[in-house]
């Protein structure tokens, strides 16, 4: 049977009544594989990611041979990838680490988006479960893949500045998140914007590790607003990861420093162009 008739199978299989999205991990011929069918309301979301793939493929070679067959319905769409073996960082919350770990994975997923970026792209849902460590196949080296680039976007590609998505979680919600529309005013602003966002984000996971109990405590808030933000623990009370790191605190909480004393409002975020991925990495030197 073919890709995209066993896509189509599953497609007609799939109750989009009851379920936003679906998730199936067969084997096929004796390979397995990833595959995601998603209704009506994710179908977008689904076909940004298929375009995101495509454009990765032409620039990073890990890219190249992921995407196998893609299916568009009326009402879903199917989406099958290689399968990877391996398992995603949100499984570090389960181990203690030493500073030293914490500092040496930093570095890691810093070359990652770091390599994104001077490539002129950001990833926009930069997260522990997007990372997924696996053996090479081919090689046997351990390496770590970025997943669920749905939210990239190509700076080459990007016709106004409101085509970036600002997305929102526990990793990435800044403390005081801008309400309005845009409030850069030109795309190189917007880049600048989100280029910080994917490193917060990365920091926050970072800070995490590195502090328990600052993530216990976000998990823990039950202060409910529209906006769900882990910071906000009260009308007036609007906490920041800034608080929670110490810029004599040793070399890793030196880097987090430079980081989050740049988060940006609506009134000021002119400076984020002068912030430096470089510097940050020498700070973990």
């Amino acid at each position: 049977m073919k890709k995209d008739d066993i896509l189509r199978k599953y497609i007609k299989e799939f109750d989009a009544s009851n379920k936003h999205s679906e998730i199936y991990k067969p084997i096929i011929n004796g390979h397995p594989y990833f595959i995601k069918v998603v209704g009506e309301n994710k179908k977008e979301h689904m076909k940004n990611e298929v375009k995101s793939i495509k454009e990765l493929a032409k620039i990073f070679p890990m890219y190249r041979d992921y995407l196998i067959a893609f299916v568009e319905e009326k009402n879903n769409c199917a989406l099958m990838l290689r399968y990877i073996d391996g398992e995603d960082l949100k499984t570090l919350f389960n181990y203690p680490l030493t500073e030293k770990d914490i500092i040496c994975l930093y570095k890691m997923l810093l070359i990652k988006i770091k390599f994104f970026h001077d490539n002129n792209i950001t990833h926009g849902d930069i997260k522990p479960q997007n990372f997924i460590s696996y053996v090479d196949e081919h090689d046997g080296i351990m390496k770590l893949k970025i997943i669920d680039t749905e939210t990239c976007v190509f700076y080459s590609k990007l016709k106004h500045i409101d085509d970036i998505k600002r997305l929102r979680s526990l990793y990435y919600y800044l403390p005081d998140n801008p309400r309005s529309t845009s409030f850069y005013k030109t795309k190189q602003e917007a880049f600048y914007y989100f280029r910080y966002l994917d490193n917060y984000s990365l920091a926050c996971f970072i800070l995490y590790l590195l502090k328990p109990d600052v993530y216990k405590m976000l998990r823990k808030n039950t202060y409910k607003e529209d906006d769900k933000n882990p910071w906000r623990f009260s009308e007036t009370d609007i906490r920041t990861p800034y608080q929670y790191v110490n810029k004599k605190g040793g070399v890793l909480e030196n880097a987090l420093h430079y980081v989050f004393k740049q988060i940006p409002t609506e009134e000021q975020y002119d400076f984020l162009e002068e912030f430096d991925e470089d510097k940050l990495f020498h700070l973990l030197e």
